[in-house]
């Protein structure tokens, strides 16, 4: 038999090493031009499996790429309750929404308050910190003093909304001084405050609601009392209404002008200091409120113990009532702020 030529016998060995690589067999490596031979073979063969191979792998990674995108985009809409809140804060429709509530009326008594906190009473002189919202849109800030009785009460409000900052006196419409260019647009109000229902300011995203009546009771340094209630969609832990604790606002952080800070101490007749912090008051029980000002404890326990007063209200009427010595303007009073009492 002819011996087989070189070239014949590279394309025979090339030939079973390819159909021992097809079968997942082993063969010893060839040498020489039986090498460029054989890998010559087998690259051709195997190229196209390779390039199958890995456009299935990118193909399956972009999928799952695409899909895990879609789901993530999904989750942020549907999940995070970060966006959800913040675009609730944006626009509220109902005044079921406004869930956080805190009212401040007569010498002055907190009840209800933001977060289901336990009712306080404050009797500080100064600027007093009251509500904020978390998104800080809204805040609340109070001017108490001695208004000529044994306790102190609101001589004057300033609000600021939206960046726009008003200031209240007391007067019998509902006069709001703003500061600089006036009202936000979308501001709305109702009411006068000296009627019955008092007057309300509504934010314009209807997030934030201010009521503030006006009481006269013709005696005093002041003549009148001031209440307030605030409702809104998220209040923040601050102020009377959202703290345990707290002190009068700092000269910096105040709402009322250096030139509205001297009005009010004229009217609540602060001879000195009116810049700086009042000092601290300390309050007085109910009876002992009573004895100093000759008033039967058991006398002002009966004007309060009316159906028109709401029970969670009638201490408040009775250290009221003994504070001023004795007039029904306070036990009117409570009777007017339990209509808003929930």
């Amino acid at each position: 038999m002819a011996k087989p030529s070189e070239a014949e016998t590279g394309m025979l060995v090339g030939g079973e090493v390819e159909k021992a690589m097809l079968v997942g067999g082993l063969v010893n490596e060839p040498v020489g031009p039986v090498l460029g031979t054989t890998r010559s073979h087998v690259a051709w063969k195997i190229f196209p499996i390779l390039v199958a191979i890995l456009g299935l792998a990118v193909l399956g990674r972009s999928a799952g790429s695409w899909a895990a995108a879609e789901a993530g985009s999904k989750s942020v809409v549907r999940i995070t309750p970060e966006a959800l809140q913040k675009k609730d804060e944006e626009e509220c429709y109902a005044t079921s929404e406004l869930v956080d509530k805190c009212s401040g009326w007569g010498d002055p008594h907190f009840e209800p308050r933001f977060h289901n906190m336990a009712r306080t009473d404050n009797l500080q002189i100064g600027v007093m910190p009251l509500a904020k919202s978390t998104d800080g849109n809204f805040e609340l800030q109070g001017f108490q003093c001695l208004a000529g009785w044994s306790a102190s009460t609101f001589a004057a409000f300033a609000v600021k909304i939206n960046g726009k900052t008003a200031t209240y006196f007391g007067a019998d419409n509902a006069n709001l001084e703003w500061h600089g260019t006036g009202p936000p647009s979308g501001l709305t109000m109702t009411g006068c405050p000296s009627d019955s229902q008092g007057f309300a300011i509504h934010s314009p995203n209807l997030c934030q609601s201010l009521w503030i009546k006006k009481i006269n009771v013709g005696s005093g340094f002041l003549g009148y009392y001031l209440d307030f209630g605030v409702d809104m969609f998220s209040a923040a832990p601050w102020g009377i209404c959202g703290q345990h604790a707290v002190s009068q606002v700092l000269p910096s952080q105040r709402l009322f002008t250096p030139a509205e800070m001297n009005r009010i101490c004229e009217m609540c007749h602060i001879k000195t200091g009116c810049e700086a912090f009042q000092p601290e008051q300390h309050p007085a029980d109910v009876a002992n409120m009573c004895r100093r000002n000759h008033i039967e404890w058991a006398t002002a326990v009966e004007k309060c113990k009316i159906a028109a007063v709401h029970e969670n209200l009638r201490k408040g009427c009775v250290f009221d009532y003994c504070a001023t010595g004795g007039d029904m303007a306070a036990v009117e009073n409570a009777a007017a702020e339990s209509k808003h009492f929930n």
